[in-house]
């Protein structure tokens, strides 16, 4: 006889998250405790718990397709249900839960501080550049892109070089583009001395 597998979990950040058949709430139970007395790795399953309750929390995307749809709203139901019993204290936090990860010089929580934005939801950077909430929240995303990127984490790499080109959290190396676009303009002509025919 075969059974049906369940589906995989995803946190917020699309990392597989293994519950070992427990709703979050139980999830959460075992490892709260480590997590509030310091424990990192403990913090970040925390973390990755509650950003499952925080994501399917998220607006429903427009979709053409109706079964698409349909399929997507079940999967929220049992998402739903799964989530019985997390308030909304406890997905707010998450974010103390993934920043202590982060401190601790766990790449993928660095990462994540980033992904997650200020508020832990989406939003306009430039609406409040002066709340004291997003400053702090550049700085630390910044930081531990960077950390990360030592590291060699492509992914903190490649959103290394967003940041830096959109402008949005650290000033844009506006030299880069200066410099790229004098290459292109005074590259040698072939034939010229120095130039490989």
């Amino acid at each position: 006889m075969l059974s049906q597998k369940k589906a995989p979990v995803y946190g917020r950040n699309g990392r597989v998250i293994e519950l070992g058949g427990l709703s979050i709430a139980q999830y959460i139970g075992t490892r709260i405790a480590a997590a509030r007395s310091g424990d990192a790795r403990a913090a970040y399953e925390v973390y990755q718990a509650e950003s499952v309750c925080a994501a399917n929390e998220d607006p429903v995307a427009d979709y053409n397709d109706a079964a698409e749809l349909a399929a997507f709203q079940a999967e929220r139901k049992e998402l739903t249900a799964l989530c019985a019993g997390i308030s909304p204290a406890q997905v707010q936090e998450r974010l103390a839960f993934l920043n202590l990860a982060a401190r601790s010089g766990n790449k993928a929580a660095q990462v994540d501080v980033y992904m997650e934005g200020p508020y832990g939801r989406s939003v306009d950077l430039t609406q409040n550049p002066d709340d004291p909430i997003v400053k702090q929240w550049k700085d630390d995303a910044l930081a531990y892109l960077k950390q990360a990127g030592d590291q060699c984490d492509h992914f903190a790499l490649a959103l290394l070089s967003t940041v830096y080109d959109a402008g949005q959290i650290t000033a844009r190396l506006a030299y880069l583009h200066g410099l790229q676009r004098r290459r292109r303009h005074t590259a040698p002509e072939a034939g010229d001395a120095g130039t490989i025919a």
